[in-house]
């Protein structure tokens, strides 16, 4: 089997592979730096689909090893849809390491023991921020490797699929908690301290966060090119006319990129105003790894508790106090689902106190007064009784 090592005082990974030609092993250089993220996982894929013939594939057929189909048949099953061909693949290169760490080359190596010992070996690994790989990521990699043993038992490599029902329930889903007015004026406060001194184009944190808080919109959208920037000059906020728009490209259903045109929130016109003048290119450039960089400041100022997608939880809960119809909240934040757009409200008991102090049941119902007032059926129709 193709494995992977560093050389000393080289840049890039090697692999050691087999020719397909002399059976002889040789050592190539892989494209993948050392020093680059999940450069081992990326390097040890690239050698497998190199090493069509290795230890374990001389005693089985060529075909049946992993590393010869899975790949092909992931660009073919799921090529139509970015997005997800490229979430799949993340996960085969996770799948692939566990894979080569325990020597299971063909679908026929799988038991049904190896699901618990990846969900195991998969959540005391840590990402590059140095959080833990909590257990529903682990699960959807395991439901990804259900469905390649699935392509494995179709192509009759086995005969039954040992993951197809490993009886392993996702955790609690982490809801995205809304921010209260303290907590936004304390984010404020702290980036007015890193970005004030700086040129207005260089406050990408302050931008970003204003723009996600007032719009709903995600960390990627909010580097908006300003030519998508349109303020009317007979915009009039006190006389409440907004003619003023911003065009969002967000990530949509499928991957699909979506075009979102919305009215720009009078409290960002100033913002946008500055920026034109300025010459700003766009709202704000968003370094490498922007959603880190918020990260780090939520843990430096003591809200490690909240996510920058809380900014679309805070909108979508003040559009509920503020009475907004549910459709019109939908549109806004671009969601197609009720269920999801309800999951990001969090009312309080006080945003409910006004409502539920309305019911009053000390009086009869109006159901219960008109019952009392309808005739009946004695007094409504006469007794026949006494006409004769």
């Amino acid at each position: 089997m193709a494995s992977v090592f560093e050389k000393k005082g080289r840049k890039y990974l090697y692999a050691t592979i087999r020719d397909s030609v002399t059976l002889r092993w040789a050592q190539v250089a892989t494209p993948f730096r050392k020093d680059s993220p999940a450069a081992r996982r990326n390097a040890l894929v690239w050698a497998s689909e190199r090493d069509r013939i290795g230890s374990a594939t001389i005693k089985l057929s060529k075909g049946d090893a992993f590393a010869s189909w899975v790949m092909p048949w992931l660009a073919q099953k799921y090529g139509y849809n970015a997005h997800t061909l490229s979430r799949y693949q993340t996960c085969w290169v996770h799948l692939f390491e566990f894979l080569t760490e325990r020597q299971l080359v063909s679908p026929r190596d799988i038991l049904y023991r190896h699901a618990a010992e990846y969900l195991t070996w998969r959540t005391t690994q840590k990402r590059r921020r140095g959080t833990t790989i909590n257990h529903n990521t682990a699960l959807v990699e395991m439901k990804v490797m259900s469905k390649i043993l699935g392509e494995a038992r179709r192509r009759e490599l086995i005969v039954a699929n040992p993951w197809t029902q490993l009886g392993i329930s996702r955790q609690g889903v982490r809801h995205t908690p809304a921010m209260s007015r303290d907590e936004i004026e304390q984010i404020r406060a702290a980036l007015l301290r890193r970005e004030g001194s700086l040129p207005i184009t260089a406050r990408w944190m302050t931008t970003s966060f204003e723009i996600a808080l007032h719009q709903g919109v995600r960390l990627s959208a909010t580097s908006v090119p300003m030519e998508r920037v349109h303020l009317d000059n007979r915009t009039d906020p006190a006389r409440g006319i907004n003619l003023d728009r911003v065009t969002f490209f967000t990530k949509g259903k499928n991957g699909v990129v979506k075009v979102q045109a919305l009215p720009l929130h009078p409290a960002l016109r100033s913002l946008l105003v500055a920026l034109r003048e300025a010459g700003a290119a766009q709202t704000c450039v968003l370094p490498a790894m922007a959603a880190k960089h918020w990260w780090t400041f939520r843990q430096e100022e003591g809200l490690a508790h909240l996510r920058f997608h809380s900014t679309r939880a805070t909108l979508a809960t003040e559009m509920a106090r503020q009475n907004v119809p549910l459709q019109k909240a939908k549109e806004i934040l671009g969601h197609t689902s009720e269920a999801v757009h309800l999951a990001y409200l969090h009312l309080s008991a006080a945003d409910v106190a006004d409502e539920l102090g309305a019911m009053d049941f000390s009086k009869p119902t109006t159901r219960e007064i008109a019952g009392a007032k309808a005739p009946t059926r004695e007094t409504a129709r006469p007794s026949k009784t006494g006409h004769h």
